[in-house]
């Protein structure tokens, strides 16, 4: 099923209006999440698309007591940028516009 991360973001607009990305899975076409809109369960949804090789020249970068990418960037899937502007009442963020850089590190026991 991918990666697993638990949690996720939290966006809350001035006006109350709520979207939270829980639970997320990184999976081989990107990044996927239960959401919540205003409190009321959605599903799994994409919430990030990314592309492998964007992150593969820092894959093997040594950091935190580990090796892994420094670079490896998240891009609003559409499903993701709707509710963000919905949430927000207005048109912020677009399709394949970065959301965030996951900076990942693996560490091997010896």
């Amino acid at each position: 099923m991918g990666v697993y991360y638990p949690g996720g973001p939290k966006f809350v607009s001035k006006t109350g209006n709520s979207v939270a990305a829980e639970n997320i899975w990184l999976r081989m076409d990107g990044a996927y999440a239960t959401m919540k809109i205003n409190g009321v369960a959605q599903g799994e949804r994409m919430v990030a698309t990314y592309n492998v090789g964007e992150m593969m020249p820092t894959v093997m970068t040594p950091h935190g007591g580990g090796i892994g990418p420094t670079y490896w960037p998240f891009r609003f899937s559409p499903y993701f940028a709707q509710v963000f502007n919905q949430t927000a009442g207005a048109n912020l963020v677009s399709a394949g516009e970065m959301f965030a850089n996951l900076d990942a590190v693996g560490k091997f026991a010896p």
